[in-house]
């Protein structure tokens, strides 16, 4: 009986070269590089529904006012390459709206919805908003100073309750009571009423 020797054969491991990786290092690059992306869509995306509203805003006869421009600087915030490519609102917050004229009514208050980052809404000269059409002013998280305008009653307290952002209401062209004022005063107690 012989034993047969075996012989073993060493490759040499080949080297590692710097393009490679591993899966996992793949991924991560993938998601590093993908997070900005999802981010500039979204506010893509966000800005083209402002701009959809805004146009709807000013067919009814209203205006909007930016920040840039509610601070008197000679134009609009970014470096003018990446306006030209996005657009001049696209690093600017709107912060004032407008709405009046004789075709605004409740629902054209749902224009408001996308503009989020508004600060200051005048609804004075928009008759026939009522009561049922300020919950579309819910959207309005940054929401400081509002206007009402003569359709609004003492029924659009449970509305303007939940801003609890508000600083600043002003009811004197609107049907709201002494009533309403102070229902309104003990739920927004920072909230500045005038009448």
């Amino acid at each position: 009986m012989t034993i047969a020797s075996t012989r073993f054969v060493f490759l040499p491991k080949p080297k590692r070269r710097w393009f490679q990786f591993r899966l996992r290092t793949l991924f991560v690059l993938v998601v590093v590089a993908a997070a900005p992306c999802v981010w500039l869509k979204a506010k893509l995306d966000r800005k083209q529904k402002e701009r959809v509203a805004i146009a709807e805003i000013e067919s009814l006869g209203g205006f909007v006012l930016y920040d840039w421009e509610n601070a008197d600087q000679e134009g609009p915030p970014g470096p003018a390459w990446l306006r030209r490519l996005f657009g001049d609102d696209f690093f600017a917050r709107m912060i004032w709206s407008d709405i009046c004229g004789q075709e605004v009514t409740d629902g054209s208050l749902v224009y408001l919805d996308p503009l989020a980052d508004l600060e200051f809404v005048d609804l004075s000269g928009a008759e026939k908003i009522t009561d049922n059409g300020l919950c579309h002013l819910k959207a309005l998280s940054h929401l400081r100073a509002l206007v009402l305008g003569a359709g609004v009653t003492d029924q659009a307290v449970g509305h303007l309750k939940e801003l609890t952002q508000l600083r600043e209401l002003i009811v004197e062209d609107s049907s709201v009571t002494d009533a309403g004022v102070a229902e309104l005063q003990k739920a927004l107690p920072n909230c500045k009423i005038l009448r």
